[in-house]
C-alpha cells in the first residue's frame, strides 16, 4: 500500500519518500489523502491556464 501511494504521488510532481512515509503511517487513508491532492492541484492547474487564456484573448467586442 505505501508503494502505491508513494508512485501515485511521485506521478504527479510529489516527493516518493515523503508519501512512502505518509503511507506506512496511514496505509488506507494515505490513497485517499493523495488522491485528494491530485484532484485539487490538477484542478488549480486547469483554473490558471483557464485565466491564462482569458487574459491573453483580451476584451471581446
Amino acid at each position: 500500500m505505501p508503494v502505491m501511494t508513494a508512485f501515485m504521488a511521485y506521478n504527479h510532481g510529489r516527493s516518493f519518500w515523503r508519501w512512502f512515509g505518509v503511507g506506512c503511517a496511514l496505509p488506507y487513508v494515505s490513497l485517499f489523502v493523495v488522491m485528494f491532492v491530485v484532484h485539487r492541484d490538477k484542478k488549480m492547474h486547469a483554473s490558471a491556464v483557464a485565466a491564462d487564456l482569458t487574459s491573453l484573448a483580451g476584451p471581446i467586442g
